[in-house]
């Protein structure tokens, strides 16, 4: 069996590969080069995650209908452009590298970002990221599957059949604790 995961950044794609891989007794294979996840060869009994940034965002219609013919099952998935994205990408690209981190976000320092140039960059990425996936979603015919409903709306077969139960628990983003003076 062979699963591809298309995604944005900070969607939980990586926990869902990871996932999927445990549950069906799969190797993983993370953001490899675009010629590497269109080869059946290399991509055999794998669950492989894709990033629609950076290396990924110029490929072309011809590009993804090859990729897709060597997986069994495709999953599109994103999130939905709110503050909470916004600052999850934020996060990531300018206050760690490390994508593993626990964070919460910083709130005494937040109107100074929302004004920053680096903030306007985080908006236009995310955006940017946005259409090329729905651009891919079109051209493969499939639907996007949203972060939220694939983690916590579990009334609907997000996955086409696939076996997933995510630990909510694990998730990055922390909740700030509010000190009291008591």
């Amino acid at each position: 069996m062979n699963i591809l995961i298309i995604g944005t950044l900070r969607v939980g794609g990586l926990y869902l590969m990871k996932s999927l891989a445990n549950t069906y007794g799969l190797e993983t294979m993370h953001e490899p080069v675009p010629s590497a996840a269109a080869n059946s060869n290399i991509i055999k009994n794998k669950v492989v995650k894709m990033i629609i940034c950076f290396k990924y965002m110029d490929l072309e219609k011809d590009y993804w209908l090859d990729v897709v013919s060597n997986y069994d099952h495709v999953i599109i998935l994103n999130r939905k452009p709110t503050l909470e994205y916004y600052q999850s990408i934020y996060q990531i690209l300018f206050k760690t590298d490390n994508m593993w981190v626990n964070w919460t976000w910083n709130e005494v320092d937040e109107e100074e970002i929302y004004k920053s140039k680096d903030w306007k960059w985080t908006i236009d990425f995310v955006n940017k990221m946005n259409v090329k996936l729905k651009e891919v979603s079109k051209i493969l015919k499939q639907k996007i599957v949203y972060y939220y409903d694939l983690y916590y709306n579990k009334s609907s077969d997000y996955l086409n059949g696939l076996e997933f139960n995510p630990d909510l628990n694990k998730k990055l983003r922390k909740s700030a604790v509010k000190k009291s003076i008591i």
